[in-house]
């Protein structure tokens, strides 16, 4: 899906008529852009979406900044939510203590760190279609006030985009196996 159909979703929810662009001439166009990037990231980061996971493998910073943590791992730049580090470096296994300070993660494991986490994608065609709706639902929670300043709108809107998580929860949910005896570590060499 394209920035500017999840754009005109939440021109649809408002019950406003769509845009051809996202013009900078043109108000509507104007307002959405600019609250657009916090709506998908805030929609991103409220769960760990099986189409926004991304694995890595990190190296050790030489710069650590803790007295406290053996290790200082760069966060990566796309990194919306680090989900839980574990030895084995998937959902399963033992969990490693850690902080988030700033741009590191700091923690005692050892390299190398095999992080998983919520991805800020390049291309929006890799979300699910109901992630995308609630993407939707939230630029037009955030945009109402400026874009029509109908209080009933608004609340309609946050009651679709509470429905809408709710429904992409439950989907990819559905999706994830709950099967722990996996043959694989799910890492690539």
């Amino acid at each position: 899906m394209e920035k500017i159909e999840i754009i005109n979703m939440a021109l649809d929810i408002l019950g406003e008529n769509p845009i051809v662009s996202d013009d900078p001439h043109e108000e509507r166009g104007r307002v959405l852009s600019r609250n657009f990037q916090r709506a998908l990231d805030s929609v991103l980061r409220a769960y760990p979406w099986g189409s926004a996971r991304h694995r890595t493998t990190l190296s050790p910073r030489a710069d650590n900044p803790s007295v406290v943590w053996a290790y200082a791992y760069g966060i990566p730049v796309d990194c919306l939510r680090i989900l839980p580090l574990t030895h084995n470096g998937e959902d399963v296994g033992e969990e490693i203590p850690f902080v988030r300070e700033g741009n590191f993660i700091l923690c005692n494991q050892p390299p190398p760190l095999r992080l998983r986490y919520i991805r800020r994608p390049d291309d929006l065609n890799v979300l699910d279609a109901l992630v995308c709706d609630a993407i939707s639902a939230r630029l037009a929670v955030l945009c109402s006030e400026t874009i029509n300043g109908m209080e009933q709108k608004r609340q309609s809107a946050l009651s679709l985009y509470e429905t809408f998580l709710a429904e992409a929860k439950s989907v990819d949910c559905d999706e994830q196996s709950t099967d722990t005896g996996t043959k694989g570590n799910g890492w690539v060499s």
